[in-house]
C-alpha cells in the first residue's frame, strides 16, 4: 500500500478526534519552532481548523468500542505507517507551511505499552534526528506504564487521554475493554508529573520540559444518556483536580450499526456548541457549575447561550455602569468579552466612556445595551423585562406589550426590535428623571435636545475626527516656513518609515499646525494637484529620523504602536500618527480628544496589521526551488514582510528562502544566516528564477489535498463557515483549494 492510501485511511480514522490546537508551548529546534499562541493553516469543509497533521499510527485495534470507527469488529481497510514515513511526511508538510506540527494517535497494537513505544519512536526521531521544534501532540494509551508516559512527555508538547464517555456505566456498556481505573490512573500520573515539573522549574531552571502545553481529553456527546449537567460537572472536576488544560466535546457520529448506540439522523451539533460555550465560561470567565444550572435543571437552554441565560435569571443585578463596574462583573455582561472588558478598564482610567467608544472596542452592543449604562445613561428603548429579552434573543416576537412603570402596558417586542444603528447620545426618554437636563422655560420647541450630564456638557459629543483635528500652536520655524492660517498645504514623503520619522522631525516640533493631508508618494503617486493646496516634499533625512526615533523610543510601547500603524497602510493614518507623535513628545501641545482619537486610529491600524499577519503566517505556501531553496509569494493589504519574516526565520533557519510581496515589489530573503529586505525589482542574492522541484512538489501538494479532504467530517459539512474563515481574496494562496497548486 502506497503512502497516499495510508494517509487517506489513517487521516479518515483520526478525524473524529476534536482536538486541533497547536498552542501553549514554546520551543525551538533546527527545523521549526512552536508558538505559544498557535497558528491555523487551513479550514476543512466542515469549518474546523487544520493546524496539525492529525493521523493514526495504525487503525489496527484489539478493542471493540461501539462508537469507534477503528473497532475490532468493524469491516474497514487496515494499515500502519512506518516511523520514517510519518517523520518524512511531517517535515515535508512543515517546510511548505501546510502544518504547525503533528497530532499522533493510534489503535491499540498488542498492548498499551507497545503502542505507546511506537508513538514515542516517531516523536523521538523528529526531535533528535531531525531537530524538529514544531508542535507535537501524542495520545497516551489508557493503562500505559509510567515509563511510557514520562518518556512521551519529554518529546511531546501536549499529551491527551480520551475519557470518551462521562460515566462508568456507559464506559462498561460501550467500551468493555476500557476501565475507569485505567483512564483516570493515566490522567493522574500525567497530572502528578506536570505538577512535579512545575515545582522543579521553580527551583532549577534547567529542568527538562515535560509536556509544556499540559494534558487534554475528549468527551463524546450523544452516544450515552448522560445529561448536560453531568458532562459539565465532570469537566469542571477534570479542570480542578487533574490540571486539565482543555476538555473537548465531540458530537456523536454514527459510524456503524450497533444496538447499544442510539439511532441518530444527524449529530447533536447545537448541544456540542452549547457545551463549548459553558466550558469557556468555566475556564476563562470564572463561572461555577451551580450558577449555570438552576436547581433541578439537567439540560442547557437550547434557545439562548448560557451567558445570556444566566444574565436573564439574574436580571436584578443589571444594568451596571461600565464606567465604575468591577472587572469580574463586566465579564458577566452578554456582549462583553475578555478583551473588551480589559479595554474598558484600561480606558476609563483616563477618560469618560461613551457608547461610540464601546462600539470601537468591539463590544457587541446589540446584546450588551440591555445590561449596561454609560455614565448613568442608557440607549433608548433598552429597558425591557427579562421574558421579552429572552423572546427577542431567541428570535421570537410577540404582540404582548411589556408592562411600563405605571402598569399601563407598552410596545410589543417586535416594535422594539434590535437596533443595528444607535444614537451617539441617548435621548431624554432613556435617562432617569433625576439625571435629565433641566430646560429653560424660554427654550423654543422642536427637536428634543440630547440629554447630557454636567460633565458631558463641557465636552464634545464625540471625539474629534480627522477632518476636525485642532490646529496646534508651534513656536519654531524651519525650511518649510510658517504656514499662514488660511493656506492649506499637503506634505509628500517617500513612504518609508525613515521618511515618516523625518516628517515628524519637520512637522511635529517645528510647523505651527498639522497639514490637511500627508501623502506617501510610493503608494499615491497618482495624487492629483489642487490649486488650493500647496504640495511640499519632505526629503528623507537619516539624522533627523534617528533623532525623532530616540525621543519616541523613550516610550517603547508608543513607538511600537506608531510603527505597526504605519505598516498597516490604513488610509490617512499618517495624519493621525503626526498627532500621536506630537502628543507623545510634548503632550502639553495637544488637547485630550484629538490625542485619544489618534490613539484609537493607530490601534485600529495595528489590529488590522496583526490580524492579517496572523492569517498569512498560516496560509502562506512555500514551493521548493533548486537545492533547499523555498519560495513564497503574497499580495497583502498591509506591509507584512517586516512582521512575518522573523517568524519564518525561526521556522526554517537552516535553509534558504525568500518571500515576495508582489503588491509593493518588496522582498525578504534569508540566506541561511541573515535576514535581508530589499526591492523585488533588484533581485535576490541567489537565483529566484530556478524551476521548481516539480515532481516532488506535485506529489506533496496532492498528498496535502487528499489529507484536507479526508480530515473533514461529511456529516458536519459547513462551507459557509469555511468561507467565513477564508474570504475569497485569500483562497488563492491555499494549495488544498487550488487545483493548480
Amino acid at each position: 500500500m502506497d503512502l497516499a492510501d495510508k494517509l487517506a485511511i489513517l487521516a479518515d480514522s483520526a478525524k473524529y478526534d476534536a482536538s486541533c490546537a497547536s498552542s501553549g508551548s514554546a520551543r525551538a529546534g533546527t527545523i521549526g519552532a512552536a508558538r505559544p499562541a498557535g497558528v491555523c493553516h487551513s479550514w476543512a469543509a466542515d469549518g474546523r481548523c487544520v493546524s496539525l497533521l492529525k493521523v493514526l499510527f495504525s487503525n489496527h485495534c484489539i478493542y471493540d468500542c461501539a462508537y469507534c470507527v477503528s473497532r475490532r469488529s468493524n469491516d474497514v481497510r487496515r494499515c500502519t505507517f512506518t516511523v520514517q514515513e510519518l517523520v518524512d511526511l511531517t517535515i515535508n508538510f512543515y517546510k511548505r507551511n501546510y502544518i504547525e506540527g503533528l497530532f499522533l494517535s493510534s489503535g491499540i497494537l498488542g498492548d498499551p505499552d507497545y503502542t505507546m513505544d511506537r508513538l514515542i519512536a516517531v516523536a523521538r526521531r523528529l526531535r533528535r534526528d531531525e531537530g524538529f521544534g514544531g508542535y507535537i501532540h501524542l495520545k497516551a494509551i489508557p493503562g500505559a506504564s509510567e515509563r511510557c508516559v514520562n518518556e512521551a512527555g519529554l518529546y511531546a508538547d501536549r499529551i491527551s487521554v480520551n475519557i470518551e464517555l462521562p460515566s462508568e456505566q456507559s464506559l462498561t456498556a460501550l467500551a468493555p475493554q476500557k476501565t475507569k481505573r485505567a483512564i483516570v490512573g493515566t490522567m493522574g500520573r500525567l497530572a502528578d508529573k506536570l505538577r512535579e515539573t512545575q515545582e522543579d522549574h521553580r527551583r532549577l531552571s534547567h529542568t527538562p520540559t515535560f509536556a509544556p502545553a499540559g494534558q487534554s481529553t475528549q468527551l463524546i456527546v450523544g452516544a450515552s444518556p448522560e445529561s448536560d449537567r453531568t458532562i459539565v460537572t465532570l469537566a469542571s472536576h477534570l479542570y480542578n483536580r487533574l490540571a486539565m488544560r482543555r476538555v473537548y466535546y465531540s458530537a456523536y457520529m454514527p459510524v456503524g450499526s450497533d444496538r447499544r448506540l442510539p439511532s441518530a439522523d444527524s449529530p447533536p451539533l447545537q448541544r456540542e456548541h452549547r457545551l463549548y460555550q459553558v466550558d469557556w465560561l468555566i475556564r476563562l470567565y470564572h463561572y461555577d457549575v451551580a450558577e449555570l444550572f438552576t436547581e433541578g435543571q439537567e439540560e442547557m437552554d437550547s434557545e439562548v447561550d448560557p451567558k445570556l441565560a444566566w444574565a436573564l435569571r439574574n436580571y436584578d443585578l443589571f444594568p451596571i455602569d461600565v464606567q465604575r463596574a468591577d472587572y469580574r462583573l463586566l465579564l458577566r455582561v452578554p456582549g462583553i468579552g475578555l478583551q473588551g472588558a480589559r479595554r474598558i478598564v484600561h480606558t476609563r482610567r483616563r477618560t469618560r466612556l461613551t457608547f461610540d467608544l464601546l462600539k470601537r472596542f468591539g463590544i457587541a452592543l446589540n446584546r450588551a445595551r440591555y445590561f449596561i449604562t454609560c455614565n448613568g445613561l442608557r440607549i433608548e428603548a433598552c429597558d425591557l423585562p427579562p421574558d421579552h429579552l429572552r423572546a427577542l434573543f431567541a428570535g421570537k416576537t410577540t404582540n404582548e406589550a411589556p408592562p411600563t412603570a405605571d402598569g399601563t402596558g407598552g410596545r410589543s417586542v417586535a416594535a422594539w426590535g434590535q437596533l443595528s444603528i444607535f444614537p451617539n447620545e441617548p435621548s431624554d426618554t432613556a435617562v432617569p428623571p433625576d439625571q435629565r437636563e433641566r430646560r429653560s422655560p424660554n427654550r423654543p420647541t422642536g427637536k428634543r435636545p440630547v440629554a447630557r450630564t454636567a460633565n458631558q456638557r463641557a465636552r464634545p459629543a464625540r471625539p474629534a475626527t480627522h477632518a476636525s483635528l485642532p490646529s496646534l500652536a508651534g513656536v519654531k520655524k524651519n525650511e518649510i516656513g510658517t504656514v499662514p492660517p488660511t493656506k492649506r498645504y499637503r506634505l509628500l514623503y517617500d513612504g518609508t518609515f525613515a521618511g515618516l520619522l523625518t516628517l515628524f522631525d519637520a512637522v511635529v516640533e517645528r510647523v505651527d499646525r498639522i497639514p490637511e493631508e500627508i501623502v506617501a508618494t510610493n503608494r499615491h503617486s497618482d495624487h492629483q494637484n489642487d490649486l488650493f493646496i500647496e504640495d511640499r516634499l519632505i526629503e528623507t533625512d537619516s539624522a533627523g529620523a534617528v533623532r525623532v526615533a530616540r525621543r519616541l523610543g523613550r516610550n517603547r510601547s508608543r513607538y511600537t504602536l506608531i510603527y505597526h500603524a504605519f505598516l498597516s497602510e490604513l488610509p490617512g493614518i499618517e495624519r493621525s500618527l503626526v498627532v500621536l507623535a506630537r502628543g507623545s513628545i510634548d503632550r502639553g501641545q495637544l488637547d485630550a480628544p484629538a490625542f485619544d482619537e489618534a490613539v484609537l486610529r493607530a490601534e485600529e491600524g495595528r489590529r488590522r496589521l496583526l490580524h492579517e499577519a496572523e492569517r498569512f503566517l498560516g496560509i502562506l505556501r512555500f514551493v521548493k526551488r533548486g537545492d533547499d531553496l523555498w519560495v513564497a509569494e503574497m499580495e497583502p493589504d498591509c506591509r507584512l514582510l517586516p512582521v512575518i519574516a522573523p517568524s519564518f526565520v525561526e521556522r526554517m533557519h537552516t535553509g534558504r528562502w525568500y518571500i515576495i510581496d508582489r503588491k509593493r515589489h518588496e522582498l525578504a530573503f534569508y540566506d541561511g544566516t541573515h535576514l535581508h529586505f530589499g526591492s523585488a525589482d533588484e533581485g535576490a542574492p541567489f537565483d529566484t528564477t530556478a524551476e521548481s522541484d516539480t515532481r516532488g512538489d506535485e506529489a506533496m501538494q496532492n498528498l496535502w489535498r487528499d489529507y484536507v479532504r479526508h480530515i473533514a467530517i461529511e456529516d458536519r459539512t459547513n462551507l459557509a463557515l469555511q468561507q467565513h474563515f477564508l474570504p475569497k481574496k485569500y483562497r488563492r494562496y491555499l494549495t488544498e483549494l487550488n487545483a493548480n497548486g
